[in-house]
């Protein structure tokens, strides 16, 4: 079984899977291709989809960042681990690397996590039941977001990842958007429901472009693709899935190139280990972060089994196959 299997296993699968019994292993396959996610998660959706039907949207604006540089529409964050100098109090934030400062500023960051939740969720619940007023709700966020003047998001990240008294944005912030991933891919099924005109969903895929533009050429954005920890990859996964919503074939493609070329040579070990997530102060939790961003790039290779030979790698190290 490859990699790109093991992981597109469900949860309950995986102890099955990974059995060194061929019999058992190849009855796992046939389980996997009748696997039915919405007939088991079904119910679990609607009681999620029902709650979030009484939510209204709750943009960046409900909020503000006293400390940032940017404006009202302008997204704000703050390094997780920068923290005041206890030599130097009005001086420069310092680094304390796997301590999360909890004074930080996370309004912005909370609402993008609530957006990614209740959007998918309720264009899940309109697809399993074919009820529009969750299609109609997933749209009100959408439009609030992305195409209201008073409350949308400016599509750029000048201002995440901020270090107080150091620097009032970085390239490391465009992280924060990983969220917008999920809404991207509901607002395209959303399309089929009309819950949003024709002239509508082209803004909101208008601002993701626009977006795209800024984090393709920016160097916030340059510097982020050129990461080479999760970040890179966390820059490729949102680039792929906002250039696919779009319809840039150019970046979708530019996207698959850099995974197969330049991450998996880079990132990943012969043993199947990421280095430099392990080098981290918190190793467990940020390989489980980047497996999961790559096995969302590796569904740029859908039915296919990719292989790269390993550069600048020690002698013996052997290829990787998704």
């Amino acid at each position: 079984m490859n990699r790109r299997t093991f992981l597109s296993l469900p949860p309950t699968l995986l102890l099955a899977a990974s059995t060194p019994d061929v019999k058992q292993a190849k009855q796992t396959r046939r389980s996997v291709k009748t696997f039915e996610i919405a007939a088991i998660d079904r119910e679990r959706i609607l009681i999620r989809a029902r709650s979030y039907l009484r939510q209204q949207p709750i943009t960046i604006t409900a909020s503000r960042n006293p400390r940032s540089a940017g404006g009202l529409h302008d997204f704000s964050s703050e390094g997780d681990y920068w923290w005041r100098d206890p030599n130097n109090p009005e001086g420069a934030y310092i680094q304390r690397d796997g301590l999360t400062n909890p004074d930080n500023f996370t309004a912005h960051r909370e609402a993008l996590m609530r957006l990614s939740q209740s959007v998918p969720t309720l264009v899940a619940a309109w697809k399993l039941t074919k009820n529009r007023r969750y299609a109609v709700h997933a749209a009100k966020h959408l439009r609030a977001w992305f195409i209201n003047p008073a409350t949308l998001m400016n599509p750029n990240l000048l201002y995440a990842q901020a270090i107080k008294n150091k620097v009032t944005g970085r390239g490391i912030g465009i992280i924060d958007t990983i969220h917008l991933v999920e809404v991207a891919r509901a607002a395209t099924h959303l399309e089929a429901s009309n819950a949003l005109g024709t002239n509508e969903l082209q803004t909101v895929k208008n601002w993701f472009a626009r977006y795209l533009t800024w984090m393709t050429t920016h160097p916030y954005g340059i510097d982020e693709r050129e990461a080479k920890n999760n970040h890179g990859t966390c820059w490729v996964m949102q680039v792929a899935e906002f250039a696919r919503f779009t319809g840039n074939t150019k970046l979708t493609a530019y996207c698959r190139d850099r995974f197969k070329r330049v991450l998996v040579p880079t990132q990943i070990a012969a043993d199947g280990s990421f280095p430099l997530e392990l080098s981290r102060t918190k190793p467990y939790g940020y390989a489980l972060l980047i497996s999961m961003r790559w096995r969302r790039c590796a569904g740029f290779y859908p039915r296919q089994t990719i292989t790269s030979g390993r550069t600048g790698q020690p002698k013996g190290a052997a290829s990787l196959k998704l």
